[in-house]
């Protein structure tokens, strides 16, 4: 039951941003000053922003580039993150200690501030936005695996299939991912959640997807300066930001609690 309320969050989202041109019944993108700051009436369900700019139809835009932006971030990280992560507590040794002190060099930083300093040399876009939140996030996946690695490198199942001759790649794709996966997908429901609270954090402070494009983050910043004629078009993104990351929140700790065997069973 408890995952039943953000997984429908969750996945009203997803159908959304999936049907964005067919939920839409309005360009994102056109400008009509006659409108401007209108308040939700029966043409235009949430209002419109600053410009005239159907708010219902930009957050329904802005959920494609928010869940792009979070599924292929987190998918860098997972992907490299657990390959990092699992080589370093399978092999150990010289390899594991350059590899988790890289880790940990990483995780010293502040993610926000990396993120800016990354993307202010880099230049705005939408790529860069997903290539550095995915650096940001290796961190967390690597010492998941690296650390789930640990507990399960000399179980009898890994010792067993490097006794019958199979190579370490084999090892760890067959005897050891598959047994460490559940932490891995805990983390990566999280991590989809934090994902777009970070890009829409960039975005309000100018370095995620450049206009036009109606990211969440960026309609906050625009009509926070138009407050005074509306309080709606910040309203709303506000609203679908806080509810959308704490679905991803509460879906990752529901996950928790179903795959740890101390958790499970508990109110």
């Amino acid at each position: 039951m408890r995952l039943a309320a953000p997984a429908a969050i969750v996945a009203v989202v997803a159908a959304v941003a999936a049907l964005a041109p067919a939920v839409s019944r309005y360009d994102p993108d056109a400008i009509d000053p006659a409108i401007r700051a209108a308040a939700p009436s029966r043409a235009h369900l949430l209002g419109t922003d600053e410009y005239g700019r159907d708010i219902t139809s930009r957050l329904a835009y802005g959920a494609r580039i928010s869940l792009a932006v979070s599924l292929a971030s987190v998918a860098i990280a997972l992907s490299v993150g657990s390959m990092v992560g699992m080589t370093a507590g399978y092999f150990g040794g010289p390899l594991e200690l350059i590899l988790m002190r890289i880790v940990d060099g990483l995780l010293s930083f502040p993610p926000i501030l990396l993120a800016l300093f990354v993307i202010t040399f880099l230049g705005p876009s939408l790529v860069n936005v997903i290539l550095v939140i995915g650096l940001l996030y290796v961190p967390r996946f690597a010492r998941i695996a690296h650390g789930a690695t640990l507990s399960v490198r000399e179980t009898e199942y890994v010792q067993a299939s490097t006794a019958l001759g199979a190579t370490h790649g084999r090892t760890l794709r067959r005897a050891i991912l598959p047994n460490i996966a559940a932490p891995l997908f805990v983390q990566t429901s999280l991590g989809l959640g934090q994902a777009i609270l970070l890009e829409a954090g960039l975005s309000f402070l100018g370095l995620g997807a450049p206009p036009p494009a109606s990211s969440w983050g960026r309609m906050i910043e625009q009509s926070s300066r138009f407050m005074s004629l509306s309080p709606w078009p910040v309203i709303w993104p506000s609203i679908v930001v806080s509810a959308t990351v704490l679905a991803f929140n509460l879906v990752g700790d529901a996950a928790r609690d179903a795959l740890d065997p101390r958790l499970r069973g508990r109110a």
